[in-house]
């Protein structure tokens, strides 16, 4: 790595325009609050940046298509992540979110194909669209338990998670929401929950699924081409 870039202090928000072409390091300083909308997007030399406490908002598109980018910290006083933030960052394997973040985008990681790990915020309250679609390593997740809707696509083509457990919480499954999850192999769902089309579709190591008995919709080809799935299992049996 080359030496650092430090961001000049009083700086408020990171926009595209103050970060010098090839810069691999940056170091953003405490009075920085936002990260603006496409601030690195594209940035293809940037591996590592730091941000300090004090930043509040990190924008859509803020650091998509950072391929080299493999070290970002994300403070506690951050409570915003926008859409497509880090869509397409495949040199990330590990991500903490701190529980201060309350409002998540769609298409977050959408294809970071090399994100092993996520330490989801405990105050979300769905896991949006397409928010790990492509992320074909990833393991595993603990969907925390204020969450009430996993979003369409939320974890389609996670091809490497084997067992998803879905908290009391959740009200609504969407469409497609773990479509061609290929290595999946366990789903739990504990509570009365709506359960749209497709939802683990060619999944086809899925073997166990256990639903409550109150469960109150099953969309059309829900469990379609799930071809190891003898059939389902009563929680409370």
């Amino acid at each position: 790595m080359s030496e650092a870039f430090y961001v000049p202090d009083g700086t408020t928000i990171v926009s595209e325009y103050i970060i010098p072409y090839g810069e691999d390091t940056v170091i953003l300083p405490d009075s920085v609050k936002e990260i603006a909308d496409k601030a690195f997007q594209n940035n293809e030399f940037l591996q590592k940046i730091v941000i300090r406490n004090g930043i509040e908002r990190i924008g859509k598109l803020a650091f998509s298509c950072c391929e080299k980018l493999s070290q970002i910290f994300i403070p506690n006083t951050v409570t915003e992540i926008g859409s497509n933030a880090f869509t397409a960052c495949k040199a990330l394997r590990r991500f903490y979110m701190p529980d201060s973040i309350t409002s998540l985008g769609a298409l977050v990681f959408w294809y970071c194909s090399n994100l092993e790990e996520v330490r989801l915020p405990k105050n979300i309250m769905e896991i949006p669209n397409s928010f790990f679609a492509g992320c074909s390593k990833l393991k595993k997740v603990i969907i925390p338990n204020n969450v009430k809707r996993i979003g369409r696509c939320a974890f389609s083509n996670c091809e490497s998670l084997e067992e998803i457990n879905i908290p009391d919480s959740v009200e609504e499954i969407d469409d497609f929401a773990f479509t061609c999850c290929t290595s999946l192999k366990k789903i739990t769902v504990s509570k009365e929950t709506e359960f749209g089309d497709s939802i683990p579709h060619i999944c086809e190591n899925l073997a166990i699924i256990k639903l409550p008995v109150n469960v109150r919709h099953i969309g059309t080809f829900a469990f379609a081409l799930c071809n190891s799935l003898s059939g389902a299992q009563n929680i409370d049996a």
